[in-house]
């Protein structure tokens, strides 16, 4: 409590420092705060993983400060020509003799070593522990999918029917199939229940455990009457644009992170921009992978259980943009987000191609700040504020636009 006392004293006396690689306008990330809400913002970290696929760290509190929430939120712009967002399962092909549960970074190991494309995130979103009478009759089934999935067209289903195990599923649509444009009725995302009808134009299917968080713009659970325990979440929306929001908050972990309950799940995803949304898997076995700037495939969150659990579907998002290790853009951090009037803050950038690969800077890259009233920044990336209170954006500047 006494870190975030300290944090929560900063917001008022600091400088705030705004860390970010590319133009504010490239982050599609937003948390719609508002005056009056229960939960503020106490920080977000932003990063672009690819073309399309933006990742943020978003940490909540109340005004109590007694119940920080930590949040991991993919979102992507399906309607990007080097986006793809498609179901995991171990083997990716769950089919008889193939069956079982596997950790999310084993199944992104498989995904990509096995030629499913470059997986910049990855998260669990539906788990059966497989314990009923029925898996102890045919234990040959265990791990088997859990409602219904369609990966590139291709549909598998659960050994009971499509809504065995699964309440809903994210549908991605195939934009034309045999020489035919999609039906103007069919958008190209959908949340649905996995009782509704297959029209044949699903590309993908990820189906999630659970039922509706957010349905037609509107919270689900509404009143605290209609919550569970804190825990961590794998939940996943779409908003109006059709984009795909993909959230995992981390649980059972006070006071770094306490979990949300389901009226909680609701308030995060409208909040996030979903129209629909859907709860999927939770507690220990909620796991977030993802691939930032200049970095490897990384766990990027604290599960509960203290380490990855084998999990049954997973949802990746795959990027196609090529990789050419020529600098595209730079990922720009300094130490802490928050600092006091007169300091000096050290940013320092990690040059990217378009996928996020490591790239060497240009040497005739430069610092500059948005706002040269706040201070001076000089080559090395070094700002020193001049007193003035408010909000600093250092920018990586190359051939004339910016880069970080």
């Amino acid at each position: 409590m006494k870190k975030f006392c300290k944090q929560f004293l900063a917001i008022f006396l600091s400088v705030v420092m705004l860390i970010s690689m590319l133009p504010a306008s490239v982050f599609a990330i937003e948390y719609a705060e508002e005056d009056g809400d229960y939960y503020k913002v106490i920080s977000k970290k932003d990063w672009e993983l690819a073309p399309g696929v933006s990742e943020s760290e978003i940490v909540i509190n109340n005004d109590a400060g007694d119940r920080r929430q930590v949040m991991h939120v993919v979102e992507v712009d399906i309607h990007n020509e080097y986006t793809k967002v498609i179901p995991s399962t171990k083997g990716m092909i769950p089919t008889p003799g193939n069956y079982g549960v596997q950790t999310m970074d084993k199944q992104i190991e498989f995904a990509e070593a096995n030629g499913y494309g470059n997986v910049v995130a990855g998260m669990n979103i539906s788990l059966s522990w497989y314990n009923s009478y029925y898996y102890a009759q045919h234990p040959e089934l265990v791990g088997e999918p859990l409602g219904y999935m369609i990966l590139d067209g291709v549909q598998y289903t659960n050994s009971q029917g499509n809504t065995s195990g699964a309440q809903t599923c994210l549908v991605i649509n195939f934009d034309e199939k045999d020489g035919v444009s999609r039906p103007a009725d069919i958008p190209k995302t959908q949340i649905r229940s996995t009782a509704d009808a297959i029209t044949g134009w699903e590309e993908q299917v990820i189906p999630a455990n659970f039922g509706f968080l957010v349905k037609d713009g509107k919270m689900v659970y509404t009143t605290e009457e209609h919550t569970s325990e804190g825990a961590s979440r794998s939940m996943i929306g779409i908003k109006a644009d059709g984009s795909i929001i993909m959230v995992m908050n981390d649980g059972r972990q006070a006071p770094y992170s306490t979990g949300f309950n389901n009226y909680e799940m609701s308030e995060a995803m409208l909040k996030l921009g979903c129209v629909y949304a859907i709860n999927g898997d939770g507690g220990g076995s909620s796991q977030f992978f993802s691939q930032r700037p200049g970095e490897e495939m990384t766990l990027n969150c604290s599960p509960s259980d203290g380490a990855p659990r084998a999990t049954t579907h997973g949802v990746l998002v795959i990027s196609t943009a090529p990789s050419t290790g020529e600098f595209v853009r730079a990922h720009v951090e300094a130490d802490n987000q928050y600092y006091t009037p007169e300091s000096t803050v050290q940013f320092t950038a990690v040059g990217t191609d378009l996928v996020g690969s490591p790239a060497d800077i240009p040497e005739d890259a430069y610092w500059q700040l948005s706002d040269e009233t706040m201070g001076s920044i000089d080559e090395n990336g070094l700002f020193t504020s001049n007193g003035t209170v408010g909000e600093v954006t250092a920018q990586l500047m190359y051939d004339g636009a910016v880069k970080g």
